[in-house]
């Protein structure tokens, strides 16, 4: 099956948010998958037969034994600080329990939040090429995919998930990049300060698995009022059902805890909550981001505010419009267009092609998407030269360096080892070499 053949297949579209994760086919209207992004290890040493058994759980199995279970999530703020675990859960989305999928077989779009690090972007596609070989993958901002599931192109998004809350001004397809506003708070932070707020009165829950209680809480009977001062009364409580079905009685820690997405002060942020927006899913919040738009917005200007139902899975299915076009086909980034923009990262850092030294041509086997190689049989000499002299591991190392730190300093040991291989082998071109 050749490259293009690969490519044409359905691709796997993949929500990688910090609390949730999405996964499905392209060009359905739904993910298949949806489960928290967390791995559970169990707390105690299994000592008898019929205790739980294995090391680590993921998705539906995680959820249900979490209370056994310590619990870790490999994703902070959108970033993430956990490879080993981040890459178990992408295995575990492939799998027989969720798409069934072989990942060769099917390329992949991968989505993140805006102003991440280039770092993280790298070490994604590295693994995703490496480790689960896919024949093509692209990695777009969640932004741009949500306004593409409104069938718009142009306008604002206001995006809060479980680590970050960003705005993006989008027009014509394209993220005004200079406008975009990040907050580093977002669902987890509401999390934590009702669990503090709970403390409060009189209810702990300390345990990684509890956290995941008061997380349910927030989600089933968190609001937000328009005006806190003015609608707050004390005698106002909802009841919530634990897991072992005691009742556990919420006082206005229910109300409270959401207002940080308004409020970032309220947990020693300082950034501008007004102007980042909240989780979208909490009762009222339509009406309180409305109210507080129009305190910011000219007399003459309409302000306008679109939250569609599906919005919780928004992101997703503008991936999943998205990568079914015939047309997208062209964008995919296959595994030897990635390793290319490394490669001559690699070479450009040697000195090597330049006027005053240029012992070969910029010649890679996977350079030959970025235009660097004349013609195959070039490329193919070049390869041999290296793998002849014994350098093409030290060229490797240099490249793998460098998806890990993603700084040249800290990849000095490599370079110099890969340069003493190279360069004295390396004084004539290839085609030279030849005729010699």
């Amino acid at each position: 099956m050749s490259m293009y053949d690969v490519i044409a297949n359905q691709p796997v579209v993949i929500d990688n948010g910090s609390g949730v994760i999405k996964a499905g086919f392209a060009g359905e209207q739904m993910p298949k998958c949806r489960f928290p992004n967390f791995v559970g290890r169990p707390k105690h040493v299994r000592v008898m037969a019929g205790a739980l058994e294995g090391d680590i759980f993921i998705g539906p199995k995680a959820e249900e034994y979490r209370g056994l279970l310590s619990l870790k999530y490999p994703m902070e703020h959108s970033i993430v600080t956990d490879w080993n675990d981040m890459e178990r859960v992408w295995q575990y989305v492939y799998s027989n329990d969720q798409l069934k999928a072989e990942p060769s077989e099917h390329p992949v779009l991968l989505t993140e939040a805006p102003l991440n690090p280039i770092s993280n972007r790298e070490k994604a596609a590295e693994i995703f090429f490496e480790t689960f070989n896919v024949p093509a993958l692209y990695i777009q901002m969640q932004a741009v995919l949500s306004l593409y599931s409104s069938g718009r192109t142009t306008g604002v998004v206001l995006d809060c998930g479980d680590g970050v809350s960003h705005v993006v001004p989008i027009y014509e397809g394209f993220a005004i990049e200079h406008g975009i506003q990040r907050m580093d708070v977002a669902g987890r932070d509401v999390t934590r300060y009702l669990r503090l707020l709970l403390r409060k009165e009189g209810h702990i829950f300390h345990r990684t698995s509890e956290f995941e209680i008061v997380r349910e809480i927030k989600e089933s009977k968190c609001r937000l009022l328009s005006n806190v001062y003015k609608e707050e009364t004390s005698d106002t409580k909802v009841v919530h059902t634990l897991p072992d079905g005691s009742k556990l009685e919420v006082g206005a820690a229910h109300y409270r805890a959401p207002e940080v997405l308004f409020r970032p002060d309220l947990i020693g942020e300082e950034y501008d909550g007004v102007a980042h927006g909240g989780s979208t899913m909490f009762p009222g919040f339509g009406d309180r981001l409305l109210a507080e738009m129009r305190k910011l917005a000219p007399k003459d200007v309409k302000v306008r505010i679109l939250a569609p139902q599906e919005r919780l899975y928004s992101t997703w299915i503008g991936g999943s419009i998205l990568a079914s076009l015939d047309t997208f086909r062209k964008i995919w980034v296959s595994k030897q267009i990635n390793f290319a923009t490394m490669f001559e990262n690699v070479w450009a850092k040697l000195g090597w092609g330049t006027t005053e030294q240029k012992p070969i041509e910029k010649t890679t086997p996977e350079a030959q998407a970025a235009g660097w190689a004349k013609d195959k049989d070039e490329e193919d000499r070049v390869e041999k030269m290296i793998r002849d002299s014994g350098c093409w591991d030290h060229h490797l190392a240099v490249v793998h360096c460098m998806f890990d730190h993603n700084d040249w300093r800290k990849c000095q040991n490599e370079l110099t080892v890969f340069k003493t291989c190279m360069l004295p082998k390396t004084r004539t071109s290839p085609d030279q070499s030849n005729k010699t």
